[in-house]
């Protein structure tokens, strides 16, 4: 999914955001531009698995989203060994201000041959040096994290083919969504 665009919309829950597929301006403006500009589009409902707010006023910051796809044949077990890994980041990292993991399936209007992502972790940073310095040099992620990824570690579960994408944000878009009602 390179040429990474992301764009995050907000739903209050899964029939709101079916209905707003549904409607007119959708329809007519938004699903034609997609189909025009876009190669692949992967549209995806997500299910919070951990998630937290150390900044949630956070603005003028970095916000860095990336996709993972659990490599085929490998238990659940596995998984939610990955996911604690993932979770413990921000105990690790405080460069992290703000994150989420979510375990992702396709939305409606999800059309690509790719292979289905598995998981969205998303993390919010107060500037670009938070995610380009410390992000990468504590212990827990080379010892912890980058093993998951390593084809020659021998624990590889993670599919290299990963999406990182990183944008600018005026506020937190992860304290829009843990703190809404219903969250």
């Amino acid at each position: 999914a390179a040429g990474h665009l992301t764009w995050d919309l907000l739903y209050p829950d899964a029939s709101t955001a079916g209905e707003a597929q549904k409607s007119t301006v959708w329809r007519q403006h938004i699903a034609p531009l997609l189909d025009q500009h876009c190669d692949a589009i992967h549209a995806l409902a997500m299910d919070t698995v951990g998630a937290g707010l150390r900044a949630p006023g956070i603005a003028n910051g970095v916000k860095r989203t990336a996709f993972f796809r659990l490599q085929p044949g490998v238990d659940a077990d596995t998984a939610v060994c990955f996911e604690r890994d993932l979770l413990a980041m921000p105990l690790h990292i405080p460069e992290i201000r703000n994150w989420r993991l979510s375990r992702a399936s396709s939305a409606g209007w999800h059309h690509t041959d790719a292979a289905p992502w598995t998981w969205v972790w998303e993390q919010e940073f107060n500037d670009l040096d938070g995610l380009t310095g410390p992000y990468m040099i504590p212990p827990h992620h080379w010892a912890h994290i980058d093993r998951w990824f390593d084809p020659e570690s021998g624990d590889q579960a993670i599919d290299v083919n990963l999406s990182h994408a990183f944008s600018a944000f005026g506020e937190s878009l992860l304290a829009l969504e843990l703190i809404a009602p219903g969250h």
